[in-house]
């Protein structure tokens, strides 16, 4: 039955992309497209990073002044990554369009989607667009491509593509609505909206501490204004600069009475870009409050490190008065590079800082990356890119760790170690 279903499926599309009322729109205006990013790497994760600190978390980090029995751990990756895509845009007369593009998953080869919005050009200067992609906050990247890997172990590379948790905000692929309004030739005026819905119910009793009235109840998110984005890129000459500003406000019902029931989260952004043939430069700084508890991917270390603990550091806090304390968060990168012929060679460099007081306790993570990346055009769709980098977690974290009836609080300092990725991609475009 199945079989018949897609079948007849296939045929209907087929039909309505060849009728005699489509056939001219599909063909002058469809356009659709290939991009496959093959990883062959090398990674290694030291042993301070590996140690299992408390009870059987992997990569639960080193206490300073302690030893572990973990070793070094070393794995060769041969994957596809998990922004290969298949692309579809189409656009009609009526300047009404859509863009799609599906992905696999690089570990379970499972399909997903990155990008699925449509869009209306109401005028050349005006224009309104919808569906998932990436948000208007900081929209630059550096081009550390390798070791997207989604499904794979806790410790894999998976939050090592393009500098998350090393400088870089990245908002992940989520829902918005945004409109945009064209300044001449100089750049644009763009304003979104996101959806807010970023903190379970789970995560706010959980990661952020928030209690409940009762313990028959739990807390329910019940956030009612959206998350409000505005970006102003523009351009002079070979320069372009690239303002952002992003605010959020969740909300909670049943939330013990006199705690407080809301964390706000804000981002403030200005990056950089420069082209003065052979050489290219692009940066951008990033700062803000509580990035954990929003849609975004800038958390550095894998998800059972910090939940060991009760909490991310890049995470509103709430105190036993029950109320919410705010982490800080500051992250910077820059990639710099020169043109020689087919190849780009260039270098990449970034740190993140996350920091938060609570009870007279302090959370304090700081990371850095650095490393080199070398895109060499081969023949017309073939590339490849060797690349090399290094991601430092920080030898001297400050993790907090509340006392109990016979164990005092205490301030811990923590050594998360250094992960090393070499290898090369092939991409492979159509």
């Amino acid at each position: 039955m199945k079989k018949i279903f897609v079948f007849v499926f296939a045929a209907l599309i087929v039909l309505a992309f060849t009728s005699p009322s489509q056939a001219v729109k599909v063909t002058k205006n469809l356009d659709i497209g290939v991009k496959l990013l093959v990883d062959a790497y090398y990674y290694n994760q030291d042993k301070e990073g590996m140690a299992r600190t408390v009870g059987s978390a992997r990569s639960a980090g080193l206490i300073k002044g302690t030893t572990t029995l973990e070793e070094d751990l070393t794995q060769t990756y041969l994957t596809i990554n998990s922004r290969s895509s298949l692309y579809f845009i189409f656009n009609d007369e009526d300047k009404v369009g859509f863009y799609i593009a599906p992905n696999i998953d690089g570990e379970n080869y499972n399909l997903g989607v990155l990008y699925a919005y449509g869009f209306w050009n109401v005028t050349p200067d005006f224009r309104i667009q919808t569906g998932r992609g990436t948000t208007l906050f900081s929209d630059l990247e550096p081009d550390t491509t390798m070791g997207c890997n989604v499904g794979a172990e806790a410790f894999s590379t998976i939050n090592k593509m393009y500098g998350v948790g090393y400088g870089n905000y990245f908002s992940g692929y989520t829902t918005y609505f945004q409109v945009a309004y064209r300044l001449g030739d100089m750049g644009h005026v763009k304003v979104g909206i996101v959806d807010p819905r970023a903190t379970s119910s789970d995560d706010a009793k959980n990661v952020i501490g928030i209690s409940s009235n009762s313990k028959t109840v739990a807390i329910d998110p019940s956030t009612k204004i959206p998350r409000l984005e505005l970006a102003v890129p523009v351009h002079f000459g070979g320069v372009s600069l690239h303002p952002s500003v992003f605010w959020q406000k969740q909300t909670f019902n049943n939330v013990q009475a006199g705690h407080d029931d809301s964390v706000t989260s804000y981002g403030v952004s200005l990056g950089v870009k420069a082209d003065f043939k052979p050489i290219f430069f692009k940066a951008e700084v990033n700062y803000g409050e509580n990035w954990g508890n929003t849609k975004d991917q800038t958390y550095t270390l894998k998800e059972p490190d910090y939940a060991t603990f009760g909490s991310q550091v890049s995470s509103a806090k709430a105190d036993t008065s029950g109320k919410i304390q705010n982490s800080e968060a500051l992250g910077w990168w820059l990639q710099a590079g020169i043109r020689l012929g087919k190849a780009e060679p260039s270098i990449i460099i970034g740190r993140q800082e996350f920091s938060r007081e609570y009870d007279n306790l302090k959370d304090e993570m700081k990371t850095m990356m650095y490393g080199i990346t070398c895109p060499i055009d081969i023949t017309p769709g073939f590339k490849i890119r060797p690349e090399i980098m290094i991601y430092d977690n920080g030898d001297s974290n400050k993790i907090a760790v509340k006392g109990t009836s016979t164990i005092p609080t205490t301030n811990y300092e923590y050594d998360f170690g250094k992960e090393l990725l070499a290898g090369i991609q092939f991409e492979f475009t159509f």
